[in-house]
């Protein structure tokens, strides 16, 4: 049984629906556990009635970890969930058997292949990491943005690696921003000393993990049988980090791209998708293989959730024009900037 654990909120249910969806295609037997952040969530994934999936309030978390509760109202909705991250994974490793596995992913991801291939790695280790692997111009974020990824993270049920999330818990309620600050990132920056620090760490070797915007132009992609290929090796999962879904309307359509697809003839699902500027530039073949296919899942989510809870459309197209335009012309001025200031920029933003 492979153990995984994610949060969201109602705006994240398309993504979380589409993750879970694509577990059942590739994994053999898995559990996911879904920390909802507000109601909306965890009364939509109840009314699913998933075997394979248990949501888990909010509030279950928080009287457990009253501290936790107290800095909700300093962080925004993706900063707590990055804050209760190391919380939610100690308190499901009370629910894995003793010496198994259980692993953090976002929900923003998408696998392709068995997961599985990934957990063998993970060999007489308690803790396994994702390395970034930048692509070699964007070699210089691991300064600002950390060595490994925050998105995948597997804690085995003993004793080093919940000394780790003890650890890591205090650090994130001290501090845990989605801003770079006195060598600090979100919750992920605490992890680049962690092969040193703990014992029992393991960095992923397997480049089919964590491709991303910032790590996939430097692979030559492809696909063979329907499984994309990064330099030859199959992708086990795609992180769909920057993707945010905007009301269709003509003015959005300048901010972003905008892909249509069916869940069934009658039932169209246009979709008006952007990534930030510094990923803005994509392959053909990335968009093909890898965007396209998550896009249609995203698609198919949504047409569900509308045929259930029509009200929950509310959530996930509610980023504001302002907002995209912001986002959009600060990009814009970094790509546009000489490399040395675009690196100031990314450490003071």
């Amino acid at each position: 049984m492979l153990n995984f654990c994610t949060s969201l909120d109602a705006g994240y249910l398309p993504r979380g629906l589409a993750i879970h969806r694509s577990l059942e295609r590739h994994a053999d037997r898995f559990h996911l556990y879904v920390l909802c952040i507000d109601d909306a969530a965890h009364s939509y994934i109840e009314s699913l009635g998933l075997p394979s999936a248990t949501a888990i309030p909010l509030a279950e978390l928080e009287a457990i970890d009253p501290e936790l509760a107290a800095v909700r109202h300093t962080r925004s909705t993706g900063e707590y969930c990055w804050t209760a991250k190391p919380s939610l994974c100690r308190h499901l490793l009370d629910r894995v058997p003793s010496g198994e596995p259980l692993t953090y992913i976002d929900a923003d991801m998408m696998f392709f292949a068995d997961p599985q291939v990934l957990l063998d790695e993970l060999g007489d280790a308690s803790i396994m990491l994702v390395p970034h692997r930048f692509s070699p111009r964007r070699a210089h974020w691991s300064e600002t943005d950390g060595i490994y990824n925050g998105g995948w993270i597997t804690f085995r049920n003993d004793a080093r690696a919940r000394e780790a999330l003890v650890w890591w818990r205090e650090r994130c309620l001290e501090w845990c921003y989605d801003r770079r600050e006195d060598g600090k990132f979100a919750d992920q920056k605490y992890l680049d000393d962690w092969p040193e620090r703990f014992e029992g760490v393991h960095a992923l070797e397997n480049p089919g993990a964590g491709v991303a915007p910032w790590n996939a132009d430097q692979y030559e992609l492809a696909e063979r049988g329907g499984v994309p290929l990064a330099d030859g090796r199959p992708i086990v999962f795609y992180h769909y980090s920057s993707l945010g879904l905007l009301r269709p309307s003509p003015a959005s359509l300048l901010l972003a791209g905008v892909s249509r697809h069916f869940h069934t003839a009658r039932r169209p699902v246009q979709l008006v998708w952007r990534r930030d500027p510094d990923y803005r530039a994509m392959s053909r073949r990335e968009r093909t293989i890898l965007w396209l296919p998550h896009l249609g899942q995203l698609g198919e989510a949504i047409v569900a959730i509308r045929g259930r809870r029509p009200e929950l459309s509310a959530y996930w197209s509610s980023v504001s024009l302002a907002t995209e335009a912001r986002r959009f012309a600060a990009g814009m001025a970094r790509r546009l900037l000489p490399q040395r200031v675009r690196s100031w920029v990314r450490r003071s933003a």
